[in-house]
């Protein structure tokens, strides 16, 4: 065999370098007999698979004339569906190799890709606080719902049921052991892939033809010497319960992580099948063992320094008093009350999770059959079930929380001191009510809930399950004895959620509690002490402490059906390039359906943690599309023009909304070019319109009213923030200006919820560059890119007070139509509201310089023999502007 260096996965093909010369493969260019794997084509122009290279080159005696001799004849890039040897990419593309992963032991591929300066920070494993349980990716920062993830080429569904962003994919079902490469593209691609690609693509591909038996057994621990000057900054916490100082070295975390890899091909290598399992196990951080995160930093008073503060929902209340006062609970344990400051503030970050406990098992399978050279068949079946639980401070009765904000306190309660009851007693003018009425009955005082923590021996733990499954069954092959391909698939795609929030606070049950349990059907009702420091006893939590259950489903079908190939056989090329005009035509239909469904303490907002109703969503969307994409060598081979290629890309979409909401369409399309004057450089641009469809939870997140405590009316009051020609622009009249009521701090309206007529997302993509591969230096390549983004038509929801603020006060006079006011002009209560419903409304822009550069030094020649070589890459994104 005449092999004279094997090709490794991460080596670097340049462009005009040849596999086969017709009798053996070319010194270091050779793919060996166990190849497919992935190269690099063009110094980091795309990513290659080799579909047809032998899998044993013949003896010189057998050697294969000019006329047989095989060419590579299946070239996959990230970005078009076109396959043809000499593709390259007109965007930005960052590839990691498996050598890449394994070097880094990765167990958890989404530790791969955010190391990478193109991705932003999005769900994870480090996120606690309203986490989701999923792992997601976030391109460019424009958010995980614009960025599409793909395995081969094909979508990975839906992630999560419960939030917008759930819709985006879920990582955590990629199984780390059998990922050859990744390919992150930049710069739009929704006329190759369809909707969610306006920031780009990560393409994950899976090896496929493995054989033999893998075992892998990783460990990974996390280390962390305390002190230094955040040891001092805990010690001078301006707190009276100050937070812990950390020991000085700390491990934990550790994960575990087994996977299992059996291969074999089958009836003399016309088919392959790889089996995997995984079993991972995480042990979870606290931020309490990391002094850096053992409290909530803010700038100190003289604004030169850092102190630790924390919220003001403490185990000391913040009871806000309606003659406007402001009061604790008195740290020596008496049932009064001192006047409330900064100090009594509880230090959130020490109870919660910086790594999540998780358990995690994966397994599946991949096999194809080659029938015929026509007709080779593929399938896919994969499932992973994870289990999570993130942790945070514990709960209370959280300030503006519940269904109200408010609570309600019956005067005789036999809690309440007589230092208190005065405090607490009072009329909405701030004036004391008597105990008891002139009936006998006892007066009931409303209070905004008062802000009062429970121990932290009750930390908040939300335990979330995600159970998903995936298969896909397709057929792929040569369009008779021509140079064109086909390749048909069906997938289907189901999430499945279920989670348990522990250690909430119902509302109702609290106020059951204060009344004395006089409630009839009260069965096992405790009464409870919120009027003296400590005295939560665990009877008390146990009857306030209500769990909460979410469960969901987000199901996707796809079919998807295509045609590639060029048009060398008919002629069809440019009479100044020697290869043909290459192309691919597709069709594809998509559903997706969501289904929702919480408790009934989360539809009721009965949990005063929450901080919203939870209302059950259900919906479908169907999407029907046509595409197409040609690439033209232009010229090629000729002086000052070793290659000039232009390529362009269209798709058409029609969705149709589940219901009787109707549909609507968009257009999608790329139009990209290439230019190398000579083998040393080569300049790109390209221009895409993207689109975002709006996903079911953005549509059908039913609509409902609430309480914002985040705005306050600039027209209320008897002198008003707002002039008279401003309010007016919200329906406010002459005789009501200077009498509208003002709402109190935590019932302002708000309109919250999804929105039928939403329409899709559009955005222009620019991105232009050039790639250096000097002939003087071909172990060295750098390509350099400027990229813009600009997201049209937003999706997203503005706040009250941005709404108010900006119409009242900034004179934005496209916000006045979202502020609906009731009788006199009121904006609280059932009659009056602000619109904080999704909307397109406002553009996201985003442009920056990617930078990737590589170099690779062979130690032989240095002279140090048979040690192999070194590898030098860095990736490199500078922001220029981020706007929203």
């Amino acid at each position: 065999m005449y092999y004279d260096e094997t090709l490794m996965d991460g080596d670097r093909l340049r462009d005009g370098d040849h596999l086969w010369d017709g009798n053996h493969c070319v010194k270091r260019w050779c793919i060996s007999s166990l190849a497919a794997a992935a190269i690099y084509l063009a110094a980091g122009l795309g990513r290659v698979y080799a579909a047809d290279v032998p899998q044993d080159p013949p003896s010189p005696q057998q050697a294969p004339s000019a006329q047989q001799a095989p060419s590579l004849q299946e070239v996959v890039v990230t970005g078009t569906r076109i396959r043809a040897p000499n593709i390259t990419s007109e965007s930005p593309i960052t590839a990691v190799s498996s050598a890449e992963i394994q070097y880094e032991g990765a167990t958890n591929i989404e530790n791969v890709v955010n190391e990478l300066p193109q991705l932003h920070t999005a769900q994870s494993n480090t996120t606690s606080n309203n986490s989701t349980g999923v792992d997601n990716v976030n391109l460019r920062g424009l958010g995980p719902t614009r960025s599409l993830v793909l395995i081969d080429g094909r979508r990975l569904g839906p992630g999560d049921p419960q939030s917008p962003d759930g819709e985006a994919a879920d990582i955590n079902f990629i199984p780390a052991a059998l990922v050859s490469g990744v390919d992150v593209l930049t710069g739009g691609a929704s006329a190759a892939y369809g909707s969610d690609a306006i920031a780009g693509v990560v393409n994950f591909h899976l090896i496929r033809n493995f054989q033999g038996v893998q075992i892998t057994q990783t460990f990974n621990d996390a280390q962390h010497t305390n002190g230094g000057p955040s040891d001092a900054m805990l010690a001078s916490a301006p707190l009276v319960n100050k937070p812990p100082i950390p020991g000085g070295n700390q491990f934990g975390g550790l994960v575990s992580d087994t996977t299992l890899v059996l291969g074999t091909n089958l009836d003399q290598d016309r088919g392959n099948v790889t089996l995997y399992v995984d079993y991972r196990s995480t042990d979870p951080i606290l931020n309490v063992s990391r002094n850096y995160l053992s409290c909530e930093t803010n700038l100190n008073k003289a604004g030169n320094g850092l102190v630790c503060g924390g919220s003001s929902d403490s185990a000391f209340g913040n009871f806000h008093t309606n003659n406007g006062k402001d009061y604790a609970l008195n740290p020596d344990g008496s049932a009064t009350f001192v006047k409330y400051n900064n100090s009594f503030n509880f230090n959130t970050p020490s109870t919660n999770y910086l790594q999540r406990a998780d358990q995690r098992k994966s397994l599946g399978a991949l096999g194809d059959y080659r029938l015929s050279e026509w007709a080779d068949v593929y399938a896919e079946a994969m499932l992973m079930d994870d289990s999570t639980s993130a942790q945070v401070a514990p709960g209370g009765l959280s300030q503006g929380q519940g269904p109200t904000g408010f609570l309600q306190v019956p005067c005789n309660n036999q809690f309440l001191s007589a230092a208190e009851e005065p405090l607490i007693c009072q009329d909405a003018s701030g004036n004391r009510l008597p105990v008891y009425q002139a009936n006998g009955q006892p007066n009931v005082a409303t209070i905004e809930m008062p802000g009062l923590r429970l121990p932290a021996t009750y930390p908040r733990i939300d335990q979330l399950r995600h159970t998903d499954y995936r298969a896909v069954v397709g057929v792929r092959g040569r369009i008779g004895a021509s140079d064109w391909t086909y390749d048909a698939s069906g997938t289907y795609w189901d999430s499945l959620l279920s989670e348990h929030y522990m250690n909430d606070i119902s509302t109702a049950k609290l106020e059951n509690s204060l009344f004395g349990c006089a409630t009839p059907g009260s069965t096992g009702c405790v009464p409870v002490n919120i009027f003296k420091y400590g005295a939560i006893t665990p009877a008390m939590f146990n009857y306030l402490s209500t769990p909460g259950l979410k469960t969901g489903s987000s199901v996707e079908s796809t079919v998807d059906a295509n045609v590639s190939g060029d048009f060398g056989a008919w002629g069809g090329k440019s009479p100044w390039a020697h290869n043909p005009l290459a192309a691919t035509l597709g069709v594809s239909f998509r559903r997706d359906q969501l289904n929702f469904l919480p408790d009934n303490e989360l539809q009721s907002n009965d949990l005063i943690g929450q901080g919203q109703v939870w209302p059950v969503v259900s919906g479908s969307e169907n999407v029907t599309e046509e595409y197409g994409e040609i690439r033209i060598p232009v010229i090629e081979g000729m002086p000052l023009v070793k290659a000039l290629n232009l390529d362009v890309a269209d798709r058409h979409s029609s969705y149709s909304i589940g219901g009787s909401r109707g549909g609507f369409s968009t257009n999608t399309f790329k139009v990209g070019a290439d230019y190398a004057p000579t083998s040393d450089i080569r300049f790109r641009g390209s221009f895409n319109r993207a689109a975002r469809a709006p996903n079911i939870y953005e549509l059908f997140f039913p609509q409902s009213l609430n309480t914002d405590a985040g705005y306050q009316d600039p027209c209320s009051g008897a002198t008003p923030a707002a002039t008279l020609a401003a309010c007016a622009k919200t329906g406010v009249t002459s005789a009501q200006y200077g009498t509208i009521p003002g709402c109190r701090s935590s019932d302002c309206g708000g309109l919250f919820g999804g929105n039928p007529a939403l329409r899709p997302e559009t955005a222009d993509t620019w991105t232009v560059g050039f790639i250096l591969t000097p002939r003087f230096a071909p172990d060295f390549d750098l390509s350099v890119d400027y990229w813009a983004v600009r997201v049209g038509n937003y999706i997203t929801h503005l706040a009250g007070a941005q709404v108010v603020n900006g119409c009242l006060l900034q004179g934005q006079d496209s916000l006045c139509s979202l502020i609906h006011r009731g009788p006199n002009g009121i904006i609280f209560g059932s009659a009056g509201w602000v619109t904080e419903t999704d909307q397109n409304i406002g553009f996201l822009r985003n442009r920056g310089v990617d930078l990737n550069l590589h170099y690779r030094q062979d130690l032989d020649d240095l002279g140090l023999h048979h040690l192999g070589s070194l590898a030098f890459n860095m990736t490199g994104t500078y922001l220029l502007e981020q706007t929203i």
